[in-house]
Order: structure tokens, then sequence, then C-alpha cells
């Protein structure tokens, strides 16, 4: 028992950061990365928006490629779990963004 509460406290921590493509505002930056569940692996896509406008952004992975929609205000982040408990812990993600008008 010890030792699967070990395990489980150090994939916790497990995370690998991911190239993101798409075409984007300069003041909208993502990032992705897969993180340990204890399972497998959460594939987990950020957007920041620093522009001065809100934005919707479509998110997709080859893992998942049903892209899902997420508005982003302006000055704030999101983060979107695009796969749950994933054996892969590399995924490709795009990311396309524009000003929400």
């Amino acid at each position: 028992m010890v030792s699967a509460i070990v395990f489980l406290a150090l994939g916790a921590s497990t995370s690998a950061q991911t190239r993101v493509g798409g075409e984007r505002e300069p003041c909208v930056q993502a990032s992705a990365n897969a993180r340990f569940d204890g399972v497998g692996y959460g594939h987990w896509v950020s957007v920041n928006n620093t522009c001065d406008h809100p934005v919707i952004c479509e998110i997709s992975t080859n893992v998942a490629p049903a892209a899902v929609t997420v508005s982003v205000p302006r000055g704030e982040r999101r983060e979107v779990n695009t796969f749950l408990s994933s054996p892969a812990r590399e995924f490709t993600p795009t990311v396309s963004c524009h000003a929400s008008r």
C-alpha cells in the first residue's frame, strides 16, 4: 500500500511539455502538457490572453480531433483537458484563436 501512495505522489508531478501549433494573435499564448493522473495521462492545453479584447479559441489534438471552443476574456487564462487517462504521454495540440466581436 505504501508503494502505491509513493507512486501516485511521484506520478502526479510528472508532466511533458508539448509544442502547440495553430494560428493566434501575438497577444495569445498557448501551451500544452501531459500530466500523469495515476492511471494514464491527462492532456491539458492552456490559453493565456494578454490582448485588450476577448478571444475565441478552437482547440483540438491528434488524440481528440473534435475541436473544443473556449472563450478567453481579456487578461485571463483558460485551461482545457482534452483527454483523460490516456496511455500516451505525447500528443499534438492545435490552438487557433481570433478576436471575439
